[in-house]
């Protein structure tokens, strides 16, 4: 997926199509989220579907943790990765592949970088939750177990020590879309490794019934991650 455009361009796009597609929307949704995606991503998605329809409110969850919905008593749950729990219903939205990436200033400066051997000359920013980075090397996963003086426990604190030039980082692509895109953080590409692919889902408690204002917000956050 060609990531030319910003988020922000891709969500004002969609907005021409909210009155049609979900007119007459309303009542209460409640949407679990991780934390950057969420604030990046869906809450522009759950503004902009709000103004098309009055009648709806939405209350976003920031978690990082994966949420119970149906004891939670959510509509529904964004998540990056694959749903785990089979009572969960679960859809595919968009591609979302980790990426290594590193500020201009910071591959200025630092050794090569062309092998995984490569990395322990390198400064990592961890996620403090992700000790260890996944890479697939002729088709299998290996995990290697990476080293840096600086970690955070939040994805928007990786990218800001990224961005700043402190080390090398481990995102999803729509993490860094914008960063990429502008040129503030450039993709690293390795010779005999890539990291493996991850999707964003959208999970919801049961297929038997899914209120209009669930579907409508899988349809526009969907159209959104689909924008070339």
């Amino acid at each position: 997926m060609p990531l030319a455009r910003t988020i922000l361009d891709a969500v004002g796009e969609a907005s021409s199509t909210l009155a049609a597609a979900a007119q007459g929307v309303s009542g209460l949704l409640r949407v679990t989220t991780p934390g950057a995606f969420g604030r990046r991503i869906v809450l522009p998605v759950a503004e902009r579907l709000m103004n098309a329809n009055p009648k709806l409110r939405v209350e976003l969850e920031f978690d990082d943790k994966v949420t119970d919905i149906a004891t939670a008593g959510m509509d529904l749950a964004i998540r990056i990765a694959p749903p785990n729990a089979s009572e969960l219903i679960g859809q595919e939205l968009a591609p979302n592949p980790r990426v290594l990436c590193a500020s201009p200033d910071y591959l200025k400066h630092a050794p090569p970088l062309r092998t995984l051997k490569d990395l322990e000359l390198h400064a990592c920013i961890r996620l403090t939750s992700m000790p260890m980075w996944p890479f697939l090397v002729d088709g299998h996963q290996r995990q290697l177990r990476v080293d840096g003086r600086f970690s955070c426990n939040s994805v928007e604190g990786v990218r800001a020590a990224c961005i700043q030039g402190l080390g090398l980082a481990m995102m999803t692509q729509w993490d860094v879309v914008e960063e990429t895109s502008g040129g503030s953080l450039i993709p690293v590409l390795l010779e005999e490794a890539a990291p493996p692919s991850l999707s964003v889902w959208a999970l919801y408690p049961t297929r038997k019934y899914v209120p209009q204002r669930v579907r409508a917000f899988i349809s526009e956050l969907k159209f959104v991650l689909e924008r070339p």
